[in-house]
């Protein structure tokens, strides 16, 4: 049993590991950072809550909306 777990945790972090070079080799892919990183998080967090707190599933484009 530790056999199996010890692989698959090798299996999903080589997994892991693999995107995270795919998409620094990427010369398309975008980071945001600092103002704009916490500017995102801030709306993805109030949208979070605002799902929690009506427990109803809204239309993601209203967040994509927000963002631009």
């Amino acid at each position: 049993m530790a056999y199996f777990v010890t692989l698959k945790t090798y299996h999903t972090s080589l997994h892991k590991m693999d995107n995270l070079k795919e998409l620094l080799s990427n010369p398309n892919a975008r980071v945001a950072t600092r103002e704009q990183g916490a500017r995102i998080m801030e709306v993805v967090n109030k949208h979070q809550e605002s799902l929690a707190d009506s427990q109803s599933t809204q239309d993601m484009n209203g967040l994509v909306k927000k963002l631009t």
